[in-house]
């Protein structure tokens, strides 16, 4: 953290800091994996052909929304004015 914050400034960046790691972990956590078209699971065949990573709809319009909450929020400590 910011050296120089008080307590209370403090508690709300880690209660807004946790916020944004608990909604990025159900993200990826509804991630599903699909298998490249050869259907092969071999290490090796990972390496060469990953496998893809999907979320639904509804998921990625909340990591969207997640994001534009930080930008606004990263607005307002850069110039808290506007």
């Amino acid at each position: 953290m910011p050296d120089g914050l008080s307590l209370l400034q403090k508690t709300l960046l880690s209660d807004y800091l946790a916020y944004v790691h608990g909604q990025l972990g159900q993200l990826i956590s509804s991630a599903r994996q699909q298998l490249p078209e050869t259907g092969e699971q071999t290490l090796e065949a990972a390496r060469e052909n990953p496998p893809e990573m999907r979320m639904g709809w509804s998921n990625w319009q909340q990591l969207i929304q997640l994001e534009i909450q930080l930008a606004r929020q990263l607005k307002k400590l850069a110039d808290p004015e506007d």
